[in-house]
């Protein structure tokens, strides 16, 4: 396989379709970070920061009795639901942007003209196709989640009714979902990886 070959047709492709290049953007867009590069970290030790010297800081008594005003709570709950919803929706559109990236690169591979317009809307016709393949990946770990809640607060309840002498204390709370996560980890990235393959059938 030749890859400079394929770099070289790639950058033409985008080169005489500059539009691509917004599909791209949206594409990126709706990734949301989950792709994570090699970020530098630094672990702080306790004698890098005298804490005893800095000046305390007094949170009053509303912080500290959670005497929050009903309106206030009101607005946080908005202004979660209103980034929750703008995420969906960058997710979505790049979902189908997606769609439309791989339908106007075959378009212009197989030498028909095409558009954003034309592009976007071939992915918005198979929409909900793509947005389904989208979600498969998220159902392994989704499971995940639910299953480690339920076994927290069951294994919690059971401690509690049976005021600590429960058999099985000393396994500890977090193996099950250890092992559980040994599992559907690898399977949501093997999901992952299909999801392109899936994409390109589902548009082509």
């Amino acid at each position: 396989m030749d890859y400079g070959k394929i770099f070289g047709r790639a950058w033409d492709i985008i080169w005489e379709h500059k539009f691509l290049i917004l599909l791209g953007v949206l594409v990126a867009l709706s990734a949301g970070g989950s792709g994570s590069g090699n970020q530098a970290q630094y672990a702080f030790n306790n004698n890098d920061v005298q804490w005893g010297d800095l000046p305390s800081f007094e949170y009053g008594t509303p912080f500290r009795n959670l005497d929050l005003p009903l309106i206030g709570i009101g607005l946080i709950v908005l202004l979660v639901g209103l980034l929750f919803l703008f995420g969906l929706a960058f997710w979505a559109a790049g979902t189908i942007s997606r769609g439309g990236l791989i339908n106007a690169v075959n378009e212009i591979d197989e030498g028909n003209p095409t558009s954003f317009s034309e592009a976007f809307r071939a992915g918005w016709e198979k929409g909900w196709r793509l947005i389904g393949i989208g979600l498969v990946p998220s159902i392994p770990i989704m499971v995940l989640v639910i299953i480690s809640v339920g076994m927290f607060v069951g294994y919690g309840g059971i401690e509690l009714l049976t005021e600590g002498n429960f058999p099985l204390v000393g396994v500890g709370r977090g193996l099950p979902v250890i092992l559980l996560a040994c599992l559907l980890v690898p399977t949501a990235l093997i999901l992952g990886l299909l999801r392109n393959f899936a994409n390109r059938a589902c548009m082509l």
